[in-house]
């Protein structure tokens, strides 16, 4: 689930599974990276109460959406990783 914040930024819940058939529910801001982290079993017991934790954040955060990235160039043309012309 998607809930987007003030400034534009979303919010999104997730499901994870841990330990066993445990349902998690963590929930992250990605304009402001608030909320719980799922690399560590960090989540809600219950879809509702993240998603009521979700959305009151939403309500107050007014973090913008990150910018696009866009590929790297030169005037040659794109740069691959190594930093060579492509």
């Amino acid at each position: 689930m998607r809930i987007r914040t003030r400034g534009g930024a979303l919010a999104v819940v997730q499901e994870r599974t841990a330990w066993g058939d445990t349902a998690l529910y963590p929930w992250q801001c990605l304009g402001c990276g608030h909320g719980r982290d799922p690399r560590y079993g960090d989540g809600e017991p219950r879809r509702d109460a993240a998603v009521e934790k979700a959305t009151r954040h939403a309500r107050r955060c007014w973090a913008h959406p990150a910018p696009a990235i866009e590929p790297l160039t030169t005037g040659a043309g794109p740069v691959d990783l190594q930093g060579e012309s492509a």
